[in-house]
């Protein structure tokens, strides 16, 4: 298990979305840019992205609201990133 620390969501970029995503073997393929699709490439399933939800989650200390929780705002590390940032 790999120890986490609170991090600060307002400044998280998508170039550590994409070094936590394959640090936490959410995705184990490296060959994928901050902007590449993720779930609609199949590179993430919905266990995955449940799984990554409960990282960010964990990572900086947040709750994301329901409202948050579509398919848009995790679609690339850009919008993940962004996403984090809102809460």
């Amino acid at each position: 298990m790999t120890t986490r620390s609170q991090g600060n969501a307002k400044a998280i970029s998508p170039q550590h979305v994409r070094d936590l995503l394959i640090r936490e073997k959410v995705i184990e393929d490296t060959s994928w840019s901050l902007d590449a699709p993720l779930i609609s490439s199949g590179k993430m399933d919905s266990l995955d992205l449940v799984k990554m939800i409960a990282i960010f989650e964990e990572e900086y200390g947040v709750q994301l609201p329901d409202e948050a929780l579509v398919q848009s705002n995790f679609e690339t590390c850009t919008s993940i990133a962004a996403t984090l940032r809102t809460v």
